[in-house]
């Protein structure tokens, strides 16, 4: 992965096409319909289960980008179960010597499950993985009776093992030679996006309150000719605030495409359901494809308000963009 020293992100350079592989989510249908730009997974030959994808409360998408100057692979996110993961990764034909480098959305155990399955997989070869430093802190969530429920955290020893070059990132960055933009921290400007007030981290000996989640970054790349293609994890930051940065950054006003999880499960984050909506419809995306933490009432809400925009996810789908 090349990093750019090009701070003007309004010259973010345009991608012919881009693929993007879910190797890991919450939902899989293999009897789903493809549509334009969703390919879905099809068992080969006969039907066999081993041979069939697995879902689980994780993430994980393969992302290709392609013009006449390039073409690369990596991952965003890693999933949450081992084996599950590494089941995923061999049946979809997800070869590492064609992936370049490895992005995590943010440090939950949900995203970062994987990452031993892929150090195991490289045969001694070394791949950039790039996060935020608050990744790798200790988190809880607090609910209102007092339970707490501890995270499990990644495993530094790995994260810091002779697998990968670590690049850490809290401002925008360029990679790929301009092609692909990492969001940052997010900026928190949107009045109904609060964050989670259940959640902590651990300083030292210390828990304190962590409700912005900072590490929660995005992915941001502009098709030629169609518009700006974000890919989020969770959307801790609020996905309106993820959309509204990306457009600060790059000055590109159109969106094409916003892929990923949303955060608009549970009754607490189900309340910003419909705000989300009424300023999605303003931005009028060409397509909407919530997976993950998005969650069942998010989904069917965003379904019926764009029903020509929204494409249900499953594990396996390959989305080409471009």
């Amino acid at each position: 992965m090349v990093i750019s020293d090009n701070k003007n992100y309004t010259t973010l350079r345009d991608i012919t096409e881009v693929r993007i592989t879910i190797v890991m989510d919450n939902y899989v249908d293999i009897l789903m319909t493809d549509t334009d730009i969703a390919r879905r997974y099809r068992p080969a030959h006969k039907l066999n289960s081993e041979r069939l994808p697995v879902a689980e409360h994780g993430f994980s998408l393969m992302v290709s980008i392609t013009d006449n100057e390039i073409k690369e692979s990596f991952l965003f996110d890693t999933g949450l179960n081992k084996n599950s993961y590494a089941h995923n990764l061999d049946i979809l034909d997800v070869e590492m010597l064609n992936i370049s480098s490895i992005i995590l959305s943010h440090g939950h155990f949900d995203h970062v499950g994987g990452l031993k399955v892929i150090a195991d997989k490289l045969n001694n070869r070394k791949i950039n993985l790039s996060f935020h430093p608050d990744a790798l802190l200790e988190r809880k969530v607090l609910l209102p009776n007092k339970e707490e429920i501890i995270f499990p955290i990644i495993d530094k020893s790995l994260i810091y093992s002779d697998s990968f070059d670590i690049t850490t990132i809290t401002e925008p960055i360029s990679v790929y030679n301009g092609r692909v933009l990492i969001s940052g921290e997010i900026p928190r400007i949107t009045n109904f996006e609060k964050g989670s007030p259940m959640h902590y981290s651990k300083h030292g000996e210390e828990w304190i309150a962590d409700p912005l989640i900072k590490d929660d970054i995005s992915i941001i790349l502009h098709v030629a000719g169609k518009g700006l293609l974000i890919i989020t994890g969770c959307a801790h930051s609020g996905l309106i605030n993820i959309i509204r940065y990306a457009v600060q950054l790059t000055g590109i006003r159109k969106i094409y495409a916003i892929i990923g999880g949303f955060h608009l499960s549970c009754p607490m984050f189900e309340k910003r359901i419909s705000e989300t909506i009424s300023v999605l419809k303003k931005i009028n995306p060409t397509y909407i494809i919530p997976c993950h933490c998005t969650g069942v009432t998010a989904i069917h809400a965003i379904a019926a308000t764009f029903p020509n925009s929204f494409i249900a996810p499953s594990v396996g789908t390959t989305f080409i963009f471009g």
